[in-house]
């Protein structure tokens, strides 16, 4: 799903804020504390994380502040689940100061710039609406499609990103 650039654990993004970057070993003790893994299964799912990077399968980034110890506050990927799916987790700590929705422009942004995709999905209820709607993203309300289903398509990303330049 994703091209070369992308696929070396030198990449990160930046956003005003945030550093995103491929999950490293040393981050498990921090997913084990904020997620309910244990140790070895946080080291998995990094193992897993930094292999499906590598081969373009997905996308999932940790979240460090730009500033002071940049330990990991959150992570957010994006997921083939039949379609792009973005996906993320925040530390309790760092909720309602914008951090997710910086973090899922810049991950819509990226995704939108390097692949084809025409729509990218995202599944949401409680805060994490107002963070998708920040993001462009919008509810599904055809009836058929999964309670709390969001996507963003290609023109409506444009469009935003006409507004921002």
């Amino acid at each position: 799903m994703f091209p070369d650039i992308f696929r070396d654990d030198v990449f990160r993004l930046e956003t005003r804020r945030l550093w995103l970057r491929w999950p490293q070993a040393g981050d498990a003790a921090a997913i084990r504390a904020l997620q309910p893994y244990g140790l070895e299964e946080a080291a998995s799912f990094i193992e897993a994380s930094r292999a499906g990077n590598a081969c373009g399968a997905h996308l999932r980034m940790v979240l460090t502040l730009k500033t002071g110890a940049r330990d990991l506050i959150g992570m957010i990927g994006i997921e083939e689940k039949g379609q792009p799916q973005l996906c993320y987790w925040l530390d309790p700590a760092f909720r309602g100061q914008g951090f997710a929705a910086e973090a899922a422009a810049a991950m819509t942004d990226a995704f939108f710039h390097v692949t084809p995709a025409e729509e990218l999905r995202a599944f949401g209820e409680g805060a994490a609406i107002g963070v998708l709607q920040k993001a462009g993203f919008v509810l599904r309300t055809d009836g058929q499609s999964p309670k709390g289903l969001f996507a963003l398509n290609r023109a409506t990303w444009r469009a935003r990103e006409a507004r921002v330049a």
